[in-house]
């Protein structure tokens, strides 16, 4: 609880290169936070919500709040159970 954006991006930072996609958890607000200063649109998370985001990067060490990124997908729970 409480991770700021920059908590989420040094997490991000460690992930080694040979992993080109990855699925990151976290909780409200701090998440909702961490998408909306990434790609500058803002979603609101439901429960168990989960949000696919395309980066534009080669390296993960290379990741920070400049880096291009969009929503690509956005699921509900509702819409998947």
């Amino acid at each position: 609880y409480k991770a700021s954006t920059h908590a989420f991006l040094d997490v991000l930072k460690q992930i080694p290169n040979q992993h080109a996609t990855i699925l990151l958890v976290g909780h409200n607000p701090d998440l909702e936070t961490f998408i909306e200063d990434l790609t500058h649109h803002r979603v609101e998370l439901s429960t168990a919500t989960l949000v696919q985001i395309k980066l534009s990067l080669k390296r993960w060490q290379a990741i920070n709040a400049d880096t291009k990124a969009t929503i690509e997908n956005t699921w509900r729970s509702k819409e998947i159970s």
